[in-house]
């Protein structure tokens, strides 16, 4: 892996620690190394079928030393990628191997069509712009020099698609909870069916596709009145194996056509899952919606008689005393990552919360918690960290020294540094970076 120049980020903390009445220390990150080019691109989507790419999932290693990868797969493409989502499995021994077939084509100075963004270009000849994040406004500029020749790599090392952990039924009519499925997470612990702690994944299903009756701009059916939905491995224990699945669908956890249902639960419905571990033993979930409004005050679900407004995004809080259930809502949602502006309020300020996706890491150097997160507000990859992992404990975000959409989840890498976290995330294709926290690299815990 081709090390990069120091990049440091100060993440300030707004919250006091469990442990200690005053404020906690400053978390500061630094890029250690990044891959050039994306670990998961073109090459390796184009064998399976993603015509897409990827967007969401999680990213970790298991205690065999395999790094795996539950992926939302973008298998349509034009104005239906968002819709016949699929579950994929991948894993890796080393996940930094880049999907070096991907780069064959060269260098152009000709514009290329973003894949799965309809009607925009990027310049392959501009690093700025290979992410699809910064579409050029004017000619290509000049190729950069060569680099030399990628050798092979061993197959084994890098990316490999292991199985399909779900499919979804792409009808696009509004009729169908299971129209597009995303977000698949997982944690291990006890299930009230099998009487023993297996391997839990989490999706997210959703319609597609207007109902007859609605007015809402189209573009907003395209996944809509998303719901939670828990799985469980028919295989037992926490082996390769039992991760492999299959798994049998336990039906819903949380849906917006729920009689407790939060207020600020919108038209898109539940649109995020993440699950984490409290020291005590209980669970906490993130769960992410949109903040929706109707100017005549019409349900958003329904269709609005006077026009739509998508206000941003934001992530509330579950808990239950086992990971099986029952859960239950909190009714409250993140007040600390990304508050608004003192004094203000939404209505005056016009800033909403707009993030999504977070997915929990557990610190192996200092007690609490890191999630990394999809900061749609600035267009980057946020991080915040909790001491004690209570919805309010939760850090002001702040964003990784690296340039992309979602993060798909930290993994410590004590062999590496300490300190050091692999993490990978997506903007369209999976791109691999290294990450230290430099608190925990000197020792300067309590955080």
């Amino acid at each position: 892996m081709p090390a990069a120049a120091p990049l440091t980020l100060l993440v300030v903390a707004a919250s006091t620690s469990a442990s200690s009445s005053g404020p906690a220390l400053a978390q500061r990150w630094t890029l250690v190394n990044k891959t050039e080019g994306a670990v998961l691109g073109p090459h390796l989507a184009g064998e399976h079928g993603i015509r897409s790419g990827f967007e969401g999932g999680q990213y970790f290693r298991t205690e065999d030393g395999v790094y795996h990868y539950f992926a939302t797969e973008m298998v349509n493409d034009g104005s239906e990628m968002w819709v016949g989502t699929r579950g994929g499995h991948w894993t890796a021994t080393d996940p930094s191997v880049p999907d070096v077939a991907a780069k064959k084509a060269g260098c152009t100075t000709t514009r290329q069509p973003c894949p799965g963004h309809q009607g925009r270009s990027y310049c392959p000849s501009d690093k700025k712009s290979g992410q699809c994040d910064r579409p050029p406004t004017g000619p290509c500029p000049p190729c950069p020099p060569a680099p030399p020749t990628p050798q092979p790599t061993k197959k084994h090392g890098g990316w490999q698609r292991q199985g399909t952990l779900f499919n979804s039924s792409g009808i696009f009519n509004g009729s169908d909870r299971a129209g597009a499925k995303w977000a698949p997470m997982v944690n291990y612990g006890w299930s009230p069916e099998n009487k023993s702690d297996v391997y839990t994944l989490w999706y997210v299903g959703y319609r597609t596709g207007a109902l007859p009756n609605s007015s809402t701009p189209s573009g907003h059916w395209a996944n809509w009145d998303g719901q939670v939905r828990r799985m469980v491995s028919t295989v037992a224990g926490n082996s390769s194996a039992a991760l492999a699945g299959p798994y049998v669908d336990m039906g819903v956890v949380f849906d917006t056509e729920q009689p407790d249902v939060a207020p600020f639960e919108g038209l898109q419905g539940d649109d995020s899952v993440n699950c984490y571990q409290l020291q005590n033993g209980s669970w906490i979930m993130f769960v992410g919606t949109t903040l929706d409004a109707c100017p005549d005050k019409s349900s958003p679900r329904q269709g609005c008689k006077q026009g739509f407004q998508r206000n941003g995004r934001t992530v509330a809080f579950a808990s239950s005393p086992t990971l099986g259930g029952p859960w239950k809502r909190l009714g409250v949602q993140q007040t600390t990552i990304q508050p608004l502006p003192t004094g203000t309020g939404s209505k005056k300020s016009g800033v909403e919360p707009n993030m999504e996706n977070p997915v929990v890491t557990k610190s192996p150097w200092q007690m609490g918690y890191h999630a990394v997160y999809a900061d749609l507000l600035n267009g980057s990859i946020g991080i915040t960290f909790s001491a004690s992992g209570e919805p309010s404990n939760w850090t002001v975000g702040q964003h990784l020294p690296i340039r992309g959409r979602t993060g798909l989840g930290l993994v410590p890498e004590p062999t590496v540094c300490r300190g050091c976290y692999s993490i990978m995330y997506t903007a369209s294709r999976v791109y691999y970076a290294m990450v230290r926290n430099e608190n925990e690299a000197k020792g300067m815990l309590g955080a």
